[in-house]
């Protein structure tokens, strides 16, 4: 019962409990089920495990239904497991939201389930967050996190400040699948993530209201995408100050908005990014955008795009907010299609269906 408890109190708090032994877990949380908590407890806001300082801790087989607050939080704890974990109700994650990175960062914003405090090994598998209001999955200053076969459903109530899977200066792996569905606000923010980390596959789809970003890179570098799937966002994929990440062969599919109204585009690389490559992607439904934009001082390599539905152009190239201009590298642009490359009045035929639309002082293309 939770009517004993002040809306201060986590529901279970596991503090620093260790056990030096790697293959024995200190504590094993299992098979529990909350069901409908009482009205009185709506604006409870602490989460119902608090693990802090612990090494070791398995939480295996919990259902949350309707719980007014964070599901798990891990702050300063080592090798944590979460397995099988259900949360459903449209209460939980309303935890202060994370809005980076235009400034207004709130160091203390969680999610359903957060870490921070420089936790290790912690381990999120086989999970489903339904109905979630707020961040969903919120990693910050974590080292070798686990990401695997984890899905996110947000509730129509969802806000645009919404983050699904939040990692800010962590490093380790999404592995098997990863779905975030419906959500208004960021499906997946990478922020200051520099370790060569290989993302598997990770869906990001919108089956009613539009998104905002699908997925955001800010200040991360050397990543590597195997297999990414984002559909009816106003941004399908964002890098922002960000070098050298890959989006390999086959790896990328983005479709724009559903609304053929509103202007969307499916890639854009943005400020002092350089050296990121996009390989075979597939960018299609942006009636009112681009395929992808270039609007940024380093050097981007785009190889063999497909690029239909694009209207207004298939690749475009702007100048950046202070007015420097933009440098473009095309290489291989091939396809079935014929191509247009549109430079300022001038248009030319090549070999592949992608129109570029660039200022007359763009600084430098390369097409080959």
């Amino acid at each position: 019962s939770l009517k004993d408890q002040t809306t201060e109190d986590p529901v279970f708090e596991i503090d620093k409990i260790q056990n030096t032994d790697p293959d024995k877990d200190s504590v094993i949380v299992h098979d529990i089920t909350v069901e409908n908590v009482d009205s009185e407890f709506t604006n409870y806001h602490r989460p119902f495990i608090y693990i802090r300082g612990a090494r070791h801790v398995t939480l295996r087989g919990i259902t949350l239904n309707n719980f007014p607050s964070g599901a798990i939080e891990i702050d300063g704890a080592e090798f944590v497991t979460i397995e099988n974990l259900t949360i459903n109700g449209v209460e939980i994650g309303k935890a202060t939201a994370i809005t980076r990175p235009d400034g207004t960062y709130d160091p203390f914003g969680k999610g359903v389930i957060s870490a921070y405090g420089d936790s290790n090994n912690i381990s999120i598998i086989g999970s489903s967050l339904l109905q979630v209001i707020g961040n969903g999955i919120v990693l910050k200053d974590v080292t070798n996190y686990t990401i695997s076969n984890t899905t996110l459903l947000y509730s129509p109530a969802g806000l645009e400040s919404d983050t699904g899977f939040d990692i800010d200066k962590s490093t380790g792996t999404f592995g098997g699948t990863n779905t975030v569905t419906d959500i208004r606000g960021t499906g997946v923010l990478f922020s200051e993530v520099s370790d060569g980390t290989s993302i598997g596959q990770l869906t990001v789809n919108n089956n009613t209201t539009g998104g905002k970003v699908g997925m955001h890179l800010y200040k991360s570098n050397s990543l590597l995408f195997n297999k990414l799937s984002i559909s009816n966002f106003a941004t399908g994929v964002k890098i922002e100050d960000s070098d050298s990440n890959t989006f390999d062969t086959n790896s990328v599919v983005v479709s724009g908005l559903k609304d053929s109204v509103t202007p969307s585009n499916g890639m854009i690389f943005e400020g002092t990014s350089k050296g990121n490559a996009v390989i075979k992607a597939d960018l299609n439904n942006h009636p009112k955008g681009c395929g992808v934009v270039l609007k940024t001082t380093g050097q981007t390599s785009l190889d063999q795009l497909r690029l239909y539905n694009t209207d207004a152009c298939g690749v475009g190239v702007e100048k950046l907010d202070d007015g420097t201009a933009a440098f473009a590298k095309l290489s291989d642009a091939t396809d079935s299609f014929a191509t247009l490359f549109k430079m300022s009045k001038d248009l030319v035929l090549l070999d592949a269906k992608t129109m570029v639309n660039a200022p007359d002082d763009v600084q430098f293309v390369e097409i080959h």
